[in-house]
């Protein structure tokens, strides 16, 4: 990991020193327990000075170069980047996300099958609704329980095909269109045929 450091003066905020390292590793414990002790190995150290003189302010540059070298930073949690989430994304954020995402060459797999689920998702209610209507008329006798309980049989059974579709998509699977819109396909088809050969 190459580290690179730079150090302003905080009254001029001019630039003072710069220091990097071809690795820096190691963190152990310090004196301040939000702070660690790293080893920066292979580096060098770049110290800029004013002299002043007769023709005016001039930048002096001492440089110096070392095999190891004792640094205090924050500890490894501090420099970890927060992803977003895609899945807490409405429509705008989630297309926005997923263009940074390709403009600096990062996987956008992930992000496109959770834009697909959000557009996917809605037209559940649509199916769910549309599976019902044959058990509403077929359950006769039965009672109330036994539709409440298919429904909510149904109601599991599509979110365990949805989530397994969308690790699929995710693995590289299947493609992230038709990750997100298999399982309502699926459904559809099957409230379909439900509603066709119901007997009335």
């Amino acid at each position: 990991m190459r580290f690179t450091q730079y150090r302003f003066d905080s009254r001029t905020w001019r630039l003072v020193e710069v220091a990097y390292a071809d690795t820096v590793v190691s963190p152990m414990p310090a004196a301040d327990p939000s702070l660690r002790q790293w080893t920066a190995q292979r580096g060098w150290r770049r110290t800029l000075g004013v002299n002043s003189s007769g023709n005016g302010a001039k930048t002096a540059v001492t440089y110096l170069p070392y095999d190891a070298r004792t640094l205090t930073l924050e500890a490894p949690e501090y420099f970890k980047a927060e992803l977003p989430d895609p899945v807490n994304m409405n429509l705008s954020e989630l297309r926005a996300h997923i263009a940074r995402l390709r403009a600096s060459g990062s996987p956008t797999i992930s992000a496109i099958v959770q834009l697909q689920r959000k557009v996917a998702f809605p037209f559940a209610t649509v199916i769910m609704a549309l599976l019902a209507v044959p058990f509403a008329v077929t359950t006769g006798r039965r009672g109330a329980m036994y539709g409440i309980g298919i429904g909510i049989a149904l109601s599991i059974a599509y979110w365990v095909i949805f989530q397994v579709f969308t690790a699929m998509g995710e693995g590289g699977l299947l493609t992230p269109t038709l990750a997100a819109w298999a399982p309502n396909l699926l459904f559809g088809v099957a409230a379909l045929y439900g509603v066709l050969t119901v007997r009335t």
